[in-house]
């Protein structure tokens, strides 16, 4: 979700990954029009994907979680009256499935972005989760990139499933973290025998 720090005036602010975490929350697209002259750090946060499913309870089934998306964040100076348009990327959907022995993967998060005079971010959404039926492997997938920031993070990825053995086997990993601090952190992976995890 984008966000803005409140408002700085005199020299100009320096920032580090992390230290935006006040200010104010914008869940819905919307204009955000400047109220005074001063320094603000917008951040933008692409939406998460959603993991996939898997229906069968007889061969190796995996699934992986959703990808965490893309952070930009950029710190410029404003004026008052300067208008700036936020988009905000929703998460992933939810995949469904009723019939048997089927693998759905999930669906990708939204873009973020936030447009205006000094500043163009984008926050990519997280790739969607992925699934299969009677396979062995199953990569996961990646967190969303973000432009046009001082910083652009990456958002966190899901881990992998292999079996190394067995016949009948169900696992999922879970998805990405958000990128706040510079850190990304993917999922754990799996791999051993086949069963339930």
């Amino acid at each position: 979700m984008p966000t803005f720090t409140g408002f700085n005036y005199g020299t100009t602010p320096v920032i580090t990954p992390g230290s935006w975490n006040t200010g104010r929350f914008f869940t819905t697209s919307t204009t955000w029009v400047a109220p005074a002259d001063g320094f603000v750090t917008f951040v933008a946060l692409g939406g998460g994907g959603s993991g996939g499913i898997f229906k069968n309870n007889t061969q190796l089934n995996a699934a992986t979680g959703g990808a965490a998306g893309g952070l930009s964040v950029k710190t410029i100076a404003v004026k008052a009256g300067a208008t700036y348009t936020i988009t905000v990327g929703a998460g992933g959907t939810s995949p469904t499935s009723t019939a048997t022995a089927t693998a759905v993967n999930g669906n990708v998060g939204g873009n973020t972005s936030i447009i205006g005079p000094g500043v163009a971010l984008v926050g990519f959404g997280g790739s969607a989760g992925t699934a299969v039926v009677n396979s062995s492997s199953l990569s996961g997938v990646s967190g969303g990139v973000a432009t046009g920031g001082d910083f652009n993070l990456q958002g966190g990825g899901s881990g992998s499933v292999t079996y190394t053995s067995g016949t009948t086997g169900r696992v999922s990993t879970g998805g990405g973290a958000v990128n706040f601090f510079g850190i990304r952190y993917n999922s754990s992976s799996y791999s051993g025998a086949a069963g339930s995890r």
